[in-house]
């Protein structure tokens, strides 16, 4: 009767670690299951799927890994969404984070500020956005602005179509209400 067996791995580890690990273990046991959740990984290995073929075990060759943890990228985990978590090398981390807070603090910003790059090499243009992690993203921003488009232009219709019929009499209050309406959508209201 065959068995599985689970190795959890506390993170973080460096990303090369993680490459190697997952490496060897696809090695050995090729129907390996890998998941992670919050702050680790878990290998799911079924003693069925170990190659019969010693030869197959030699594919696994050592890791020669220049360990210089000052210069290591860190799988951290994942959230809840799905989102894998890297961590920049210690020293990246502490210059990216002094050099967003000055972005923000310089321009006043109470949440985030893009700003374009330009790559001194190739002239490719980028985008970078530093944000608070306690207000919202760009995205989490542009997509609430959206939806309240969305409202405003159902409301608009709606207007439209009670409005739009020849026989109708206009009253300026209800028309008022309706745009008054559409502006709170657009205000978020």
């Amino acid at each position: 009767m065959s068995k599985n067996t689970v190795v959890n791995i506390d993170l973080p580890l460096p990303m090369d670690v993680v490459g190697h690990l997952l490496g060897a273990f696809g090695a050995i046991y090729p129907g390996s299951k890998v998941a992670m959740g919050g702050r680790g990984l878990s290998i799911n290995l079924h003693e069925g799927d170990r190659p019969a073929v010693p030869e197959a075990l030699e594919t696994i060759q050592p890791a020669d890994l220049p360990h210089d943890d000052e210069d290591d990228v860190l799988l951290t985990g994942t959230r809840d969404d799905g989102t894998i978590r890297f961590a920049p090398p210690e020293r990246i981390a502490q210059i990216l984070t002094n050099w967003g807070r000055t972005i923000l603090d310089q321009n006043d910003a109470p949440n985030f500020v893009e700003m374009q790059l330009i790559d001194n090499e190739t002239g490719e243009e980028y985008v970078t956005s530093v944000a608070r992690s306690k207000g919202q993203t760009p995205h989490q921003m542009l997509a609430a602005a959206n939806e309240r488009a969305d409202d405003a232009r159902t409301l608009l219709t709606e207007f439209i179509k009670d409005y739009e019929t020849p026989d109708t009499v206009v009253d300026a209050i209800g028309v008022v209400d309706a745009l008054n309406s559409i502006l709170g959508a657009l205000d978020g209201d």
